[in-house]
Protein backbone atom coordinates (compact mmCIF):
# COMPACT_ATOMS: atom_id res chain seq x y z
CA UNK A 1 0.00 0.00 0.00
CA UNK A 2 1.03 3.68 -0.88
CA UNK A 3 2.17 6.46 1.53
CA UNK A 4 -0.39 9.44 1.08
CA UNK A 5 1.13 12.29 0.27
CA UNK A 6 -0.32 15.77 1.35
CA UNK A 7 1.27 19.07 -0.57
CA UNK A 8 0.14 22.54 -0.27
CA UNK A 9 0.48 24.43 -3.42
CA UNK A 10 0.84 28.09 -2.58
CA UNK A 11 -0.27 29.40 -6.24
CA UNK A 12 1.40 32.49 -6.08
CA UNK A 13 1.51 33.58 -2.54
CA UNK A 14 4.56 34.24 -0.10
CA UNK A 15 7.40 36.20 -0.62
CA UNK A 16 10.90 34.31 0.06
CA UNK A 17 10.72 36.03 3.70
CA UNK A 18 7.05 35.07 4.50
CA UNK A 19 7.53 31.40 2.82
CA UNK A 20 10.54 30.91 5.16
CA UNK A 21 9.10 31.99 8.24
CA UNK A 22 5.64 29.57 7.08
CA UNK A 23 7.30 26.69 6.69
CA UNK A 24 9.80 27.05 9.81
CA UNK A 25 6.14 26.97 11.97
CA UNK A 26 4.51 23.99 9.82
CA UNK A 27 7.95 22.25 10.27
CA UNK A 28 7.09 22.46 14.25
CA UNK A 29 3.63 21.49 13.42
CA UNK A 30 3.93 18.34 11.64
CA UNK A 31 7.21 17.34 13.25
CA UNK A 32 4.43 14.30 15.05
CA UNK A 33 3.14 13.64 11.89
CA UNK A 34 3.11 9.72 10.86
CA UNK A 35 1.55 7.52 8.17
CA UNK A 36 1.37 10.37 5.87
CA UNK A 37 4.32 12.27 3.65
CA UNK A 38 4.14 16.21 3.62
CA UNK A 39 5.28 18.53 0.96
CA UNK A 40 5.10 22.35 0.18
CA UNK A 41 5.27 23.79 -3.25
CA UNK A 42 6.26 27.66 -2.70
CA UNK A 43 6.38 29.96 -5.55
CA UNK A 44 9.68 29.43 -8.02
CA UNK A 45 11.60 31.98 -6.60
CA UNK A 46 11.27 30.74 -2.76
CA UNK A 47 12.43 27.17 -3.71
CA UNK A 48 15.95 26.92 -2.27
CA UNK A 49 15.27 29.58 0.39
CA UNK A 50 12.34 26.75 1.71
CA UNK A 51 14.51 23.85 1.00
CA UNK A 52 17.54 25.14 2.88
CA UNK A 53 15.07 25.89 5.51
CA UNK A 54 13.27 22.22 5.44
CA UNK A 55 16.95 20.71 4.72
CA UNK A 56 16.60 18.66 8.47
CA UNK A 57 12.80 17.83 7.58
CA UNK A 58 10.81 15.17 6.44
CA UNK A 59 8.89 17.93 4.81
CA UNK A 60 9.09 17.38 0.90
CA UNK A 61 10.06 20.84 -1.37
CA UNK A 62 7.94 20.52 -4.90
CA UNK A 63 8.16 22.43 -8.03
CA UNK A 64 4.51 23.52 -9.14
CA UNK A 65 5.36 23.05 -12.47
CA UNK A 66 8.05 21.55 -15.17
CA UNK A 67 9.41 21.32 -18.45
CA UNK A 68 10.37 18.67 -20.18
CA UNK A 69 13.09 19.99 -21.80
CA UNK A 70 16.39 20.57 -20.01
CA UNK A 71 17.44 23.53 -21.21
CA UNK A 72 16.67 26.21 -24.80
CA UNK A 73 14.69 29.13 -25.43
CA UNK A 74 11.83 28.50 -23.04
CA UNK A 75 11.18 31.85 -21.30
CA UNK A 76 9.27 31.62 -18.23
CA UNK A 77 9.83 27.41 -18.14
CA UNK A 78 12.15 25.76 -15.17
CA UNK A 79 13.24 22.19 -16.12
CA UNK A 80 13.35 19.08 -13.82
CA UNK A 81 17.03 20.02 -13.49
CA UNK A 82 17.05 23.59 -12.53
CA UNK A 83 14.07 22.55 -9.57
CA UNK A 84 16.45 19.59 -8.33
CA UNK A 85 19.47 22.56 -8.24
CA UNK A 86 17.26 24.70 -6.10
CA UNK A 87 15.99 22.14 -3.82
CA UNK A 88 12.98 20.30 -5.22
CA UNK A 89 12.52 16.69 -4.84
CA UNK A 90 8.88 16.75 -6.53
CA UNK A 91 6.89 18.50 -8.94
CA UNK A 92 3.36 19.02 -9.92
CA UNK A 93 2.79 17.67 -13.74
CA UNK A 94 -0.09 18.69 -15.83
CA UNK A 95 -2.19 21.08 -12.83
CA UNK A 96 -5.35 22.19 -15.20
CA UNK A 97 -3.91 25.98 -14.44
CA UNK A 98 -0.79 25.29 -16.89
CA UNK A 99 -2.85 23.03 -19.44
Amino acid sequence: MRTPFVVGNWKLHKTINEAVAMVTELKNQVAAVKGVNVGVAPVFTALASVAKRLDDSAIAVVGQDCFWETKGAWTGEVSAAHLADAGATWAIVGHSERR
